[in-house]
């Protein structure tokens, strides 16, 4: 064998062993990274869980129009968070994503409007309650109502419950 069929022989064998080292090093890197992936995966599954949980006990005590109104204004500050980043390319690619949030916006602000006004109904409602039982407070008619909580009454009474009313 001729000296540069060596070389040619010994060049080519070099080239496969490392042919066969950067094989088994990818293989290893993919190996590695897909684990890494999995890991990462797995923690960002756990912390989604985790802050979904702990956004739901606190949104499911809220009434619907509030809880949309939340909904509608993340997904407006996400909106303009990638409208900030499109700008970056061109000012032009923001114009969708403004859009977007800026209807997300007048969305929210509508349902903000209804859970006020709901609140402010809940609240009259309960001021009425609480003035109509102070209204219609029971005025004691005699002594037996007075000492036995309205339960008997004399027979000649005015203020008999219906129960006890002569038939």
């Amino acid at each position: 064998m001729t000296r540069a069929a060596v070389i040619i022989a010994d060049a080519l064998d070099t080239l496969a062993t490392l042919v066969g080292a950067f094989a088994l090093w990818l293989v290893a890197l993919a190996a590695a990274a897909t684990l890494a992936l999995h890991a990462l995966t797995a923690a960002l599954w756990w912390a989604l869980r985790t802050t979904g949980r702990l956004i739901r006990a606190r949104w499911t005590a809220a009434p619907y129009a509030q809880r949309t109104a939340r909904a509608c204004r993340i997904t407006a500050l996400a909106l303009a968070l990638s409208a900030a980043v499109s700008a970056t390319y061109h000012p032009y690619y923001a114009v969708p994503g403004l859009a977007g949030a800026a209807l997300f916006l007048a969305v929210a602000t509508y349902y903000r409007r209804q859970d006020q006004q709901q609140r402010a109904r809940h609240d009259e409602a309960r001021r009425a309650a609480v003035m109509d039982e102070e209204a219609l407070a029971a005025v004691p008619c005699c002594s037996v109502w007075r000492h036995s909580d309205g339960a008997l009454h004399w027979p000649d009474c005015e203020r008999r419950p219906r129960a006890h009313a002569p038939h």
